[in-house]
């Protein structure tokens, strides 16, 4: 992973904003555009009970403060262990609102890629805003590469180390994604973070991006020091892209 991410987006009034007031809005799973992306279904439930009480009631669990909260819990480790199924039905409502809590955002490793700019910057006419990582460590402290494979992983909860198992669902995808080279950001809670303007590096201009479209870029990124501008065009002896600076 090198020290620079890029990160789409569309040419609309909420980029405007975004930039003007440097933050990256991190979504929640409901929205994420694939319906197995941070799946709970992907997390297994030992049928182990023994060993699913011993881990939730040791607070050795990755979600034993959230279920444990409840003190009533606490005092019923001999009803659940003879009514397992119900205990079985508690971590996984758990674990449903820890996934759904969270937030997420999206970026990659290059502002090259024809696909995403199709995608997810309005077919060429949005632009593509390139991060510095090393000067914003706290926006940029658990980004993780994404894993792309043919068959669903099997989780096994609980593990010796539970957010190992929570890591590996937020951070893995079918091997069809795999053209996107995501890298994430996962934060406790969906919404708005801010990132500071410096770690921002450059902007680069969609092939179909309008003169109106980049001269709100502009004004909305005044406040950014040392950030270049690229306007991209279409290569004529091979597919891809080049940058030229503006």
């Amino acid at each position: 992973m090198g020290d620079t991410v890029f990160r789409y987006r569309s040419n609309n009034i909420k980029v405007l904003e975004e930039l003007a007031e440097n933050y990256v809005y991190f979504t929640n799973r409901e929205k994420l555009n694939d319906p197995y992306d941070c799946y709970p279904g992907m997390i297994k439930i030992s049928e182990d009970i023994n060993l699913l009480l011993d881990s939730t009631f040791d607070h050795d669990s990755f979600i034993s403060e959230s279920i444990l909260s409840t003190e009533e819990l606490s005092q019923r480790r001999d009803y659940y262990s003879k009514n397992p199924e119900l205990f079985v039905g508690i971590i996984k409502d758990q674990i449903d609102k820890i996934l759904n809590k969270l937030g997420f955002a999206c970026f990659s490793k290059q502002a090259t890629n024809l696909l995403m700019w199709s995608h997810y910057a309005n077919f060429h006419k949005g632009l593509c805003i390139e991060f510095d990582i090393t000067l914003d460590k706290g926006f940029f402290n658990n980004l993780s590469a994404m894993e792309y494979l043919d068959e669903m992983p099997k989780l096994i909860y609980p593990y010796k180390k539970d957010d190992t198992i929570f890591h590996k669902a937020l951070t893995t995808k079918h091997k069809g994604w795999e053209n996107e080279e995501e890298l994430r950001v996962v934060r406790s809670e969906y919404g708005r973070c801010t990132f500071d303007p410096k770690c921002v590096k450059s902007i680069y201009f969609g092939i179909d991006a309008s003169p109106n479209f980049i001269k709100e870029v502009f004004k909305a990124t005044r406040h950014y020091a040392n950030i270049n501008y690229y306007r991209s065009s279409p290569l004529k002896d091979k597919f891809g892209l080049r940058f030229n600076k503006m």
